[in-house]
Protein backbone atom coordinates (compact mmCIF):
# COMPACT_ATOMS: atom_id res chain seq x y z
CA UNK A 1 0.00 0.00 0.00
CA UNK A 2 1.25 3.20 -1.06
CA UNK A 3 1.93 6.13 1.64
CA UNK A 4 0.61 9.04 2.19
CA UNK A 5 2.40 11.42 -0.28
CA UNK A 6 4.21 9.40 -1.90
CA UNK A 7 4.84 10.32 -6.20
CA UNK A 8 4.17 7.17 -7.79
CA UNK A 9 3.94 8.82 -11.07
CA UNK A 10 6.79 8.67 -13.22
CA UNK A 11 8.94 11.71 -13.63
CA UNK A 12 7.57 14.50 -16.60
CA UNK A 13 3.76 12.60 -16.56
CA UNK A 14 0.93 15.29 -15.79
CA UNK A 15 -2.15 14.78 -13.36
CA UNK A 16 -4.73 14.93 -16.67
CA UNK A 17 -7.28 16.39 -14.02
CA UNK A 18 -5.23 19.04 -12.65
CA UNK A 19 -3.91 19.79 -16.05
CA UNK A 20 -7.64 20.25 -16.94
CA UNK A 21 -8.39 16.98 -19.35
CA UNK A 22 -11.26 14.92 -18.90
CA UNK A 23 -9.31 11.87 -17.19
CA UNK A 24 -10.04 8.50 -19.88
CA UNK A 25 -9.59 11.37 -22.70
CA UNK A 26 -7.72 9.89 -25.75
CA UNK A 27 -4.39 11.87 -26.93
CA UNK A 28 -4.37 13.13 -30.03
CA UNK A 29 -2.26 10.86 -31.37
CA UNK A 30 -4.76 8.21 -30.60
CA UNK A 31 -7.50 9.97 -32.00
CA UNK A 32 -5.63 10.20 -35.51
CA UNK A 33 -5.01 6.30 -34.91
CA UNK A 34 -8.34 5.48 -34.85
CA UNK A 35 -9.45 8.11 -37.80
CA UNK A 36 -6.75 5.76 -39.85
CA UNK A 37 -8.27 2.32 -38.94
CA UNK A 38 -12.12 3.87 -39.86
CA UNK A 39 -10.65 5.11 -42.94
CA UNK A 40 -9.10 1.81 -43.59
CA UNK A 41 -12.44 0.33 -42.58
CA UNK A 42 -14.52 2.27 -45.18
CA UNK A 43 -12.09 1.28 -47.71
CA UNK A 44 -12.17 -2.26 -47.14
CA UNK A 45 -16.04 -1.80 -47.19
CA UNK A 46 -16.20 0.16 -50.54
CA UNK A 47 -14.42 -2.77 -51.83
CA UNK A 48 -16.90 -5.51 -50.99
CA UNK A 49 -19.31 -3.99 -52.25
CA UNK A 50 -17.45 -2.70 -55.50
CA UNK A 51 -16.75 -6.76 -55.90
CA UNK A 52 -20.11 -8.15 -54.54
CA UNK A 53 -22.66 -5.33 -56.01
CA UNK A 54 -20.66 -3.17 -58.80
CA UNK A 55 -21.22 -0.48 -56.56
CA UNK A 56 -19.16 2.81 -55.89
CA UNK A 57 -18.64 3.38 -52.06
CA UNK A 58 -19.57 7.37 -51.89
CA UNK A 59 -21.11 8.89 -48.89
CA UNK A 60 -23.85 11.29 -49.56
CA UNK A 61 -26.88 12.80 -46.59
CA UNK A 62 -29.65 9.40 -46.05
CA UNK A 63 -32.31 11.82 -47.48
CA UNK A 64 -30.51 12.56 -51.04
CA UNK A 65 -29.88 7.84 -50.53
CA UNK A 66 -33.52 6.60 -50.02
CA UNK A 67 -33.71 4.38 -52.95
CA UNK A 68 -29.29 3.18 -52.09
CA UNK A 69 -30.81 3.02 -47.77
CA UNK A 70 -33.93 0.96 -49.21
CA UNK A 71 -31.58 -1.44 -51.63
CA UNK A 72 -29.00 -2.01 -48.50
CA UNK A 73 -32.24 -3.00 -46.32
CA UNK A 74 -33.81 -5.16 -48.33
CA UNK A 75 -30.13 -6.96 -48.80
CA UNK A 76 -29.56 -7.62 -45.14
CA UNK A 77 -32.63 -8.43 -44.65
CA UNK A 78 -33.30 -11.14 -47.36
CA UNK A 79 -29.65 -12.63 -47.16
CA UNK A 80 -28.87 -12.23 -43.23
CA UNK A 81 -31.90 -11.77 -41.39
CA UNK A 82 -30.64 -8.38 -40.29
CA UNK A 83 -33.33 -5.68 -39.78
CA UNK A 84 -32.06 -2.38 -39.01
CA UNK A 85 -34.68 0.30 -37.37
CA UNK A 86 -32.90 3.07 -36.95
CA UNK A 87 -32.40 5.64 -39.78
CA UNK A 88 -28.97 6.34 -40.97
CA UNK A 89 -27.90 9.47 -41.33
CA UNK A 90 -25.47 9.08 -44.07
CA UNK A 91 -25.90 6.82 -47.18
CA UNK A 92 -24.01 5.90 -49.91
CA UNK A 93 -25.39 6.15 -53.34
Amino acid sequence: MARPGLNLRPEGVRNPVSSGEMPGSPSPRCVRLHAAALASLRANEARYFKNKYDHVFTVEPAGNASTAIDWVHRILEEERDIVISSRPLEATT
